[in-house]
């Protein structure tokens, strides 16, 4: 009975609406009394559950001379009524959805924690067709592996994308740029050595993501201004980089 009282509420129902219905249908055509006394209800209570259920449609009246009785409707009533809301909210879903892409305007922002949620992120960037990236190699390094690395560019490879990476000026950098799995599918530039990052920034076409491998954290920001903006910052560093990785 208590799954039962659970899928109940999960329904709708409140605990004492969920009680008052399953008393009524195991015990069929029943006085207030009875009914208080199969569900555990106080009288008061029993009164006021009653008049919900009773505008829920999910209870009868049933008069008998001068005594009123109450019977429980069908459970299929139940898939009546949620059939029923449907079909209303199918009516309205137009409208809903205009509202919806008028607020949706806004800035959507999810943030992630640790490295399989990070993992998550980099796998869903890399399904773009093109990437602006601001990168620490080493700070990379730190939380995933070269093997890690190896799984996003296969994933870009399979998407038909192109990388821009500008690197913090390191060895591991100069190596990495030089990985077999890079060719083809990304340019890599150095950012002078006196600039350090503290975070990462990948930019695709729709959205921004800001990555903290200290914190193991990371917020991606859906915006079609801010990814704009964003990409065209790192444009003009890439244009004013002299140093093609690739080439050298």
């Amino acid at each position: 009975m208590e799954n039962f009282q659970k899928t109940l509420q999960e329904y709708g129902l409140s605990d004492k609406e969920a009680e008052l219905y399953l008393a009524a249908i195991s015990v069929g055509t029943a006085t207030i009394t009875q009914l208080s006394k199969k569900s555990g209800l106080k009288r008061p209570t029993t009164y006021l559950v009653i008049d919900e259920l009773l505008k829920r449609k999910l209870l009868i009246l049933v008069p008998k001379g001068k005594k009123i009785y109450y019977k429980a409707e069908s459970p299929q009533m139940l898939i009546s009524q949620s059939e029923e809301i449907k079909r209303k909210i199918e009516k309205i879903l137009p409208n809903l959805k205009s509202i919806y892409v008028k607020n949706s305007k806004q800035p959507r922002v999810r943030f992630y924690e640790g490295k399989a949620n990070l993992y998550k992120v980099y796998e869903e960037f890399f399904q773009s067709n093109e990437i602006w990236a601001m990168v620490s190699i080493d700070r990379f390094l730190s939380v995933f592996n070269d093997e890690d690395n190896k799984h996003f560019f296969r994933i870009l490879t399979r998407a038909g994308g192109i990388i821009y990476d500008m690197f913090e000026n390191t060895k591991k950098a100069r190596e990495s740029s030089r990985e077999k799995y890079r060719f083809a599918i990304s340019e890599n530039r150095l950012l002078p050595k006196a600039m350090k990052l503290s975070t990462d920034i990948l930019v695709s076409s729709d959205k921004i993501a800001i990555i903290s491998f200290e914190n193991v954290s990371g917020v991606i920001i859906e915006d079609k201004d801010m990814t704009k903006t964003h990409k065209m910052i790192l444009q003009f560093i890439w244009n004013n980089l002299p140093i093609n990785l690739n080439k050298n």
